[in-house]
């Protein structure tokens, strides 16, 4: 894979495996930092509760 990356000049970011990884990489991939990533899942929260309506069946 990281072959493959590096041949289409990307490369994989390592992402700890600690429940928040989903936020850590949109924190990432937003703000090119990964310590944003609580007040993207707290956003996310909110968004979701706002809209709950259209998350649900």
């Amino acid at each position: 894979m990281d072959r493959y990356l590096e041949h289409h000049g990307l490369w994989r970011k390592r992402i700890p495996q600690d429940g928040s990884s989903l936020f850590r990489a949109v924190s990432e991939d937003l703000f090119s930092t990964q310590v944003h990533h609580y007040d993207v899942r707290l956003k996310c929260i909110e968004h979701i509760e706002l809209h709950a309506n259209e998350y649900s069946p």
